[in-house]
């Protein structure tokens, strides 16, 4: 049975369960994530459906929150850290990317599966991880900084590599494959010469910012 809901009442609910849920996870010992996946598990047993303007208006929600959590989280790296330690933690996030995209690749082909389903297979939910190590007090540590740097490179380089091999699946090797790279190459140029101006030009970059 299907039940036709307006989208108000809808972010209502929302609202209200993302304000109890963390209590009542607190209370039973259980972390607030967990207990938000269950509690959307239970939402979509019960065969809510949304009229067709609510489903956009909450697919956009859907898609800006996503994008604000990515933003949060690039605002959670301690970057200083990384100074300190020069680019060891990236360097690491990567190699255990790799690793897991190896290991991916190994199943599904033995599985009978494509390198679509590696790929989502290799991401890490960047948005679970969060809020779990921050939950449990990691998000300081050198350690809960590296599984955050080490989740924010699987997710960024899925979604590079599923939007580089959906581009390949639908029209074949074109120059937009290679603009990502050029726009990578682009924003570490300007980024050192950038660097290089503010250091010899302080005072004149100063006052043209102003």
């Amino acid at each position: 049975m299907i039940i036709t809901i307006s989208p108000y009442i809808l972010l209502l609910a929302i609202a209200v369960f993302a304000f109890i849920i963390p209590i009542i996870s607190g209370r039973i010992g259980v972390l607030a994530v967990v207990g938000e996946i269950i509690c959307g598990i239970l939402l979509g047993i019960l065969g809510f459906s949304l009229e067709a303007e609510g489903q956009i208006v909450i697919d956009f929600l859907a898609r800006f929150g996503l994008i604000f959590l990515m933003f949060l989280v690039g605002l959670e790296i301690d970057f200083s850290k990384i100074e300190v330690q020069g680019a060891k933690l990236f360097l690491l996030g990567t190699l255990i990317f790799i690793i897991t995209l190896g290991i991916s690749i190994f199943l599904t082909t033995k599985l009978g599966f494509g390198l679509y389903l590696a790929l989502l297979l290799s991401t890490s939910a960047v948005g679970l991880t969060m809020p779990t190590i921050r939950e449990l007090g990691l998000l300081k540590s050198d350690f809960g900084q590296t599984i955050l740097i080490s989740a924010f490179i699987a997710d960024f380089a899925t979604v590079l590599l599923i939007t580089v091999y959906t581009l390949h699946f639908k029209k074949g090797f074109t120059w937009e494959m290679f603009l990502f790279a050029f726009l990578f190459v682009l924003f570490f140029i300007i980024y050192y010469v950038g660097k290089l101006a503010i250091w010899h030009y302080p005072e004149r970059l100063s006052e043209w910012f102003k």
